[in-house]
Parts: C-alpha cells; structure tokens; sequence
C-alpha cells in the first residue's frame, strides 16, 4: 500500500525471472547498491508510476503555477524556461493561462516525448542542463522544479547548471529552483515505506 510505512516487511514478490529472488534487507549505505549512473535512466515511465500521485496531478501542478505566477511575477509577455522538465506539467499549464513563450528542457527522451503528445504548442527539447542550446539573455525567467537539481556526481557539474541559468537569463531575469529542505527531511522523513 503506497505510503505505508506500519510494516518493517518488504512487499512479497513473486519468484520468476524478472524480480528479486531475496531482499537485502536494513541496509546503512543504499550508495554502495546502486548503479552510480542511475540518475540517468530512471526517468522513464518508472518515473511517471512511482511519483504519479504528484507529477500527473492537475490540481497540484495548478496550485504549484499560482505560486510560481505570484512569487516571479510573471507576465504572459515573459520568455520562460522550465530547466529538467519532465513531462512538461508545468510548461503546458503555464500555456493553458496564456503564457505564449514557454520552453521545456529535460534530458530524458521519454519524458520530452510524452511532453510533445501532450502540447504541440510548445517547444520542448531533449538536452543536457550543464550545455544549453540557447544564446545568451534569451530568458526572462528560469525555473528549475520538483527538486530536479543536484543529480550530477559533483559539486562542479551541479555549478555548470547554475552558470548555464545565468548565462540564459537576461539582464535582471529572475531564477526560481525548487528543492528539498534536507534539515526537514532528516527530522520528519520515516525511515521506511514501501510504494
């Protein structure tokens, strides 16, 4: 049951060639598990499953656009990235309310495919934050949401990100990057669920 986190058991799998024969179990570095390379192929339709309850809400993605609107000021008139955008929610609807040049940017092929299904539109391009396809001062405003930031392995990949952001923006252009409050999450995160 997705959110439940009464049971210390992992949900039961059944035994065949496409799961697990055993779970590991409590473990204290899921790191040294991983693929260091994950980041890069998970964003896929596992993506739109495991955080569908967020990313294919409509009124969260509403409620989310009336926050942006207020906090940057936007105008219809503004030229607006949505950095690592996904699917496009947010991009498609900023366009539903009349925002006429919105630009999505993700490095997932999968998600800017569905983006395109779901807005012809809009332009949305496959590629890579750290190297942006656009000229200088081509933004007024950059948006980097739902805590897309900060998965590339280093400090300095993640800098290259935030130089690109600056590059792209004109003069006095406003950048909003939304992220988790690590602080928070240590001390209100429960140490185990199972989706």
């Amino acid at each position: 049951m997705k959110g439940d986190s009464s049971s210390c058991e992992p949900p039961q799998k059944s035994i065949n060639s496409n799961s697990y024969k055993k779970t590991i179990g409590p473990i204290s570095n899921l790191e040294e598990y991983l693929d260091p390379n994950w980041w890069k192929n998970i964003f896929n339709s596992t993506y739109l499953k495991t955080d569908g309850d967020v990313v294919d809400d409509k009124q969260i993605t509403k409620r989310e656009i009336d926050l942006f609107i207020k906090i940057l000021n936007l105008s219809p008139e503004d030229k607006i990235l949505d950095l690592c955008c996904g699917q496009g929610r947010h991009c498609i609807e900023l366009a539903n309310r009349g925002f006429k040049h919105v630009e999505g940017l993700d490095r997932s092929h999968y998600l800017i495919q569905r983006a395109k299904k779901e807005s012809l539109m809009i332009k949305f391009r496959e590629g890579d934050a750290r190297k942006l396809p656009y000229p200088p001062d081509t933004f007024n405003v950059v948006m980097i949401l739902g805590n897309s930031f900060g998965y590339f392995e280093t400090a300095k990949e993640d800098m290259l990100v935030l130089k690109e952001v600056l590059r792209v923006l004109k003069p006095w252009g406003r950048f909003l990057i939304d992220i988790s409050d690590g602080n928070y999450l240590k001390e209100n995160v429960k140490s185990r669920s199972w989706e």
